[in-house]
C-alpha cells in the first residue's frame, strides 16, 4: 500500500468510526494507522535525505563523498561495499578531506576495497593525521610501530599515538598505556601506563580494561588487587575479550579475587572454546580454553564430566597447539579416556591417538602407534583417516612408501570424502600422467562439479585452458572460472583478473579486472601479479572500478567500454 493510499485509508476509516461506534473504539483504531504513517514518513525522509547527500556527492561535495562512503563502508541504508566506499573516500581525499583521506588510507593500506598499497596508504594517513586527525594519527602510528609501508620507528609510534590519545581517542590511550607499561618507544612508567589504561578503560575500551586488570592484578605500579582485577577482567570479558575471559576462569578455579566456582570457570572456558576461530591469533586462547574443559570433562563435578568432551576438546588442543602450547605431558586418566573410546571403535577417539602419537604431543612420539591407529580408523572407514593413510604410503612418513597402496587407500576415501576426491583427479592429470588417467581424471572432476562440488571448478578451467584430459576450450575453462569465483575462490579470481587485463578469451576489461583483483589480492601468489596490474591501470580506470553503480559518470564509463 502507498504512502497516499495508506493516509487515505486511515482518514475514511476515521470517519466511519466516528459516525457508527463510540469515539473511545475509534481511539483505540487510531495507533496502528498512526505507527504505520510515521513509519512510511520515516522512511520517505531516509531515502529523501539519502538522495540529496548522493546527489551532492555527485555533484563534487567533498563532505557528502565522505559520509557515503562511511555509508557504503558500514552498510548504512546502502548494501556494503568496500569498492564504493574506497570510491568516494578516494575523490573526497584528493580535495583534502581529513576523514576521507584516513579512511581511503586505511583501505589502502590493509587492501580492503582497492589494490594494496602499503606505503600509499601510510601517505594518506600522513595527509589527515597532518590536519590533527586523532584516528589517523593512531593509524598512522601503528604502521610505524610494525614498518607498515614505513620505516619501522616505536619513537614516532609513540609520538603520534600520544597526540591522539590527548585528543581523547581511547584506542590511542590503551597504545600509549602499552608503550609506557613495556617501554618501547618511551621510558617505562607502570604509573603512566596504568593512568592511560584507566583512561581508556572507563570509555569501554575492552583491551585497556583487560591490560589494567592484568597490571592491577600483578601488582605492576599499584598494590596487588585480585578483586578489583577482577571487576575489569569481567568488563572485558563481557565485551568478548577472550584473554579476560580466560583470565576470569582461572581466578573461579582457584579462587582469586572471587569465591571458587568450577562451573563460572566452565562457562567462560566455554565461551572461548565455542568461538569460531578467525585467525591463528585466536589459536592459543582456543587451545588453552579446551585444555581446561578436557580436565574439567574428566575431574569436575558429575554435571560436567563428559567423556566424549575430553576426546574432542584433546584433539581440538592437538590440531592448533603451537610449540610450548597445550598438555606439557598428558596425565594418564586423560589419556585413558581416550584410548578406551578407541577401543570401543570409536572413530573419533582413534583419529585422536592417532594424532597425539603422530605429533608426539603430551605423550612419546611413537610413529607405530600412530600408524597402528591411523589404520583402524581407515578400517572403520573413515574417509580422512584413509586420506591420511594413502599421503603416508605416498610419502613413505613410517610405512614404506608404497605407490599401489597409496592409490588404494585413495580411492576408498574418494568415495566419501570430496578434497580425497579432488586429490585423485588431479593426480591422475598431474605431469607424469597417461592419456587414460588424464581422461579419467577430468571425468571425475566433472562429475564433482556437476555435483556442486566447488573445489573442482578452478580445476576444470585449467584442464580447459591447458588441454588436460579434454580438448582446449577457452570459453568453458572461463565459464567454470566465473563459477568458481561466485564460491568465494580467490585463486580462481585472481586467475580471472589476469584473462580480463590480457582479454585472453574475453574482451579485455581493466575496470572488471581492477575489482577482481581486489578480491584475490591477498591470495597466496597473487600479490605480483596485483600490484602489477595497479602500477600500470589509468587513475581513470580506477575510479570508474570504483564508482558507486548510480554515479552517472561511471555509469557513462561502462556504456563506453561495452561499445
Amino acid at each position: 500500500m502507498s504512502h497516499h493510499s495508506l493516509l487515505s485509508f486511515c482518514r475514511a476509516l476515521l470517519v466511519s468510526s466516528a459516525a457508527i461506534v463510540p469515539s473511545c473504539i475509534t481511539l483505540v483504531a487510531l495507533p496502528a494507522c498512526a505507527d504505520e504513517v510515521t513509519r512510511t514518513a520515516n522512511e520517505s525522509a531516509i531515502d529523501s535525505r539519502l538522495a540529496r547527500e548522493r546527489n551532492a556527492a555527485h555533484a563534487g561535495d567533498a563532505t557528502a563523498q565522505y559520509a557515503m562512503g562511511r555509508r557504503y563502508e558500514s552498510g548504512d541504508e546502502v548494501a556494503k561495499d568496500d569498492f564504493y566506499a574506497a570510491g568516494w573516500f578516494r575523490k573526497a581525499a584528493a580535495q583534502g578531506h581529513a576523514g576521507a583521506q584516513w579512511r581511503y588510507g586505511t583501505l589502502l593500506g590493509a587492501g580492503n576495497g582497492v589494490i594494496q598499497d602499503k606505503a600509499g596508504g601510510a601517505d594518506w594517513l600522513r595527509k589527515a593525521a597532518d590536519q590533527g586527525l586523532a584516528e589517523a594519527q593512531a593509524e598512522l602510528g601503528s604502521y610505524y610501530y610494525v614498518g607498515w609501508g614505513v620505516d619501522e620507528d616505536e619513537a614516532q609510534s609513540f609520538a603520534l599515538s600520544l597526540a591522539a590519545a590527548k585528543q581523547g581517542l581511547a584506542s590511542a590511550q590503551e597504545d600509549v598505556g602499552s608503550f609506557y607499561e613495556t617501554g618501547r618507544g618511551v621510558e617505562q612508567d607502570f604509573a603512566k601506563a596504568l593512568d592511560w589504561y584507566g583512561r581508556a578503560a572507563e570509555q569501554g575500551d575492552s583491551r585497556a580494561q583487560h591490560r589494567l586488570a592484568s597490571m592491577i592484578f600483578a601488582g605492576n605500579g599499584v598494590e596487588a588487587d585480585a578483586s578489583r582485577a577482577e571487576q575489569w577482567y569481567r568488563r572485558a570479558a563481557t565485551q568478548g575479550h577472550v584473554e579476560a575471559q580466560l583470565a576470569l576462569a582461572r581466578m573461579y578455579v582457584q579462587g582469586l579475587g572471587v569465591e571458587r566456582d568450577v562451573r563460572q570457570a566452565h562457562a567462560w572456558v566455554r565461551r572461548v572454546a565455542d568461538r569460531e576461530e578467525r585467525s591463528s591469533s585466536d589459536w592459543p586462547a582456543m587451545v588453552e580454553a579446551h585444555v581446561a574443559l578436557a580436565y574439567l570433562a574428566a575431574r569436575g563435578p558429575d554435571d560436567l564430566r563428559d567423556d566424549a568432551q575430553v576426546v574432542t576438546s584433546i584433539g581440538r588442543v592437538v590440531e592448533f597447539a603451537g610449540e610450548g602450547e597445550g598438555f606439557g605431558t598428558l596425565p594418564d586418566d586423560l589419556l585413558a579416556i581416550v584410548r578406551a573410546r578407541a577401543d570401543r571403535g570409536e572413530v573419533d577417539a582413534m583419529t585422536t591417538l592417532s594424532a597425539l602419537y603422530g605429533y608426539g604431543h603430551g605423550v612419546t612420539q611413537d610413529v607405530a602407534q600412530a600408524l597402528r591407529w591411523t589404520r583402524k580408523a581407515a578400517a572403520e572407514g573413515d574417509p580422512s583417516a584413509q586420506f591420511l593413510l594413502a599421503r603416508k604410503y605416498a610419502s613413505g612418513n613410517g610405512v614404506t612408501e608404497d605407490a599401489a597402496n597409496a592409490r588404494e587407500w585413495l580411492e576408498k576415501a574418494a568415495k566419501k570424502d570430496a578434497v580425497a576426491c579432488y586429490t585423485l583427479a588431479t593426480e591422475l592429470m598431474s605431469s607424469d600422467r597417461v592419456p587414460g588417467d588424464a581422461r579419467r581424471g577430468f571425468r571425475i572432476l566433472r562429475k564433482m562439479a556437476r555435483w556442486g562440488e566447488f573445489l573442482a571448478y578452478s580445476a576444470l578451467a585449467r584442464a580447459y585452458q591447458q588441454g588436460i584430459g579434454t580438448k582446449p576450450n577457452q570459453a568453458q575453462a572461463l565459464r567454470w572460472l566465473h563459477k568458481a569465483v561466485t564460491e568465494g575462490d580467490v585463486y580462481a579470481k585472481c586467475a580471472l583478473a589476469k584473462a580480463l587485463h590480457a582479454g585472453e578469451g574475453t574482451a579485455r576489461d581493466d575496470v572488471a579486472a581492477y575489482r577482481m583483483f581486489v578480491d584475490a589480492g591477498k591470495a597466496v601468489g597473487c600479490e605480483q601479479a596485483s600490484a602489477d596490474f595497479a602500477a600500470k591501470i589509468s587513475p581513470a580506470d580506477v575510479d570508474s572500478a570504483l564508482s558507486d553503480p548510480d554515479d552517472p559518470r561511471g555509469k557513462a564509463s561502462s556504456k563506453r567500454r561495452a561499445h
